[in-house]
């Protein structure tokens, strides 16, 4: 990826630089590398900036705002999640959209602000059945019925749960997919903890 970065600025091509550092943002970012996914994200957003690349925007915007919500600088993260999902809904970027408010969504989550979690993710939720996204529409589930559990809804929080299993039993593309599996299993010890639901 740094051999492809190299050469869309050898060839001068600012939109291939963008994301290809966009992209090596995100390699840093798995790495654990959050300084320089920060760096690359900023950059890759100060050049779809300076050449009006709406559209390519939205992706750095969430990037860089992973990078920071790593490294503890919340308040900033917020601000650039909310302008992430305000550019995507700029370009009618539905995926990017439903992405970038399941990340204020659990930002907010990890702030208590159980409120205003719930919102974006009622609206991620939304945006996900509407395009056909079966593993975001479980994942966002999860966290929905989480923020229900520590809002005492335990109703709604069992209807979340229920209908994620279903959807994760139902989709191959989910079923293989840890990080789903570990939100039903925390859902389901929270339901469990309360009361409100059994093992088979």
């Amino acid at each position: 990826r740094e051999e492809s970065l190299a050469l869309y600025r050898d060839a001068g091509d600012r939109q291939g630089e963008a994301r290809a550092l966009c992209s090596l943002g995100h390699v840093f970012f798995s790495l654990g590398a959050c300084e320089i996914a920060r760096q690359h994200h900023e950059e890759a957003l100060a050049i779809c900036r300076s050449i009006d690349d709406y559209v390519g925007e939205c992706r750095p915007l969430r990037g860089l705002a992973m990078a920071l919500e790593k490294q503890g600088k919340r308040t900033e993260a917020r601000e650039l999640y909310e302008q992430c999902v305000a550019a995507c809904r700029s370009v009618h970027d539905r995926l990017g959209e439903a992405r970038a408010l399941e990340n204020l969504g659990c930002l907010c989550q990890t702030l208590t602000e159980n409120r205003r979690a719930q919102t974006a993710f009622e609206q991620s939720l939304a945006i996900c059945r509407d395009i056909g996204d079966r593993r975001g529409e479980s994942r966002v589930l999860c966290r929905l019925g989480l923020v229900f559990c520590l809002s005492t809804q335990f109703d709604s929080a069992r209807e979340c749960y229920e209908h994620a299993d279903i959807l994760c039993r139902s989709s191959a593309d989910a079923r293989g997919n840890d990080v789903l599996h570990g939100l039903l299993d925390e859902l389901a010890t929270g339901l469990q903890f309360t009361g409100q639901v059994h093992n088979e």
